[in-house]
């Protein structure tokens, strides 16, 4: 699931379509740096952006500071905001076309499994999202990794 991360009321409906707690976050995806520059702190150095960019053997999702002016609901309890520069052909496509990073979120109830192609995706989510991207989840079997930027240690394997 995913929309424009400066659109309260899409991010408040992901949350509700999912029965996600508000305070867990939500990750932005995005083609390139410049698209997550106005979500994350300006003090991050060039070398913290070619971690960010570097590509990873597995998808990396990084912990990276927020800036102070983003919504909530895209930080949830923390200080913290979720990031990565994606690979994947589609969603690159989708961040490039409307020119901007995207929330990113496994199309599923929370604590649920997660579909791995759009044709598995549950009824009752389907008939509330707007759009189905109809394109394949990547080849890795597991959820991206997850580590913090400032020490590196791994949040989610």
């Amino acid at each position: 699931l995913g929309c424009l991360p400066t659109d309260t009321a899409a991010l408040k409906k992901i949350l509700a379509i999912k029965q996600r707690s508000v305070d867990k976050g939500l990750i932005l995806l995005a083609a390139n740096r410049a698209q997550l520059a106005s979500f994350t702190d300006s003090g991050l150095t060039e070398a913290n952006w070619q971690t960010i960019c570097a590509d990873q053997a597995q998808p990396t999702t990084w912990l990276v500071p927020a800036a102070e002016d983003i919504s909530p609901l895209l930080c949830g309890s923390h200080t913290t905001i979720a990031v990565r520069i994606t690979r994947h052909p589609g969603s690159c496509a989708l961040c490039l076309a409307v020119n901007s990073a995207i929330v990113s979120t496994s199309a599923n109830l929370s604590g649920e499994p997660s579909p791995k192609a759009w044709e598995s995706l549950s009824p009752a989510i389907a008939s509330k999202v707007d759009l189905v991207l109809q394109s394949r989840c990547g080849n890795s079997e597991r959820p991206s990794q997850i580590r913090h930027l400032r020490n590196g240690q791994v949040i989610r394997s």
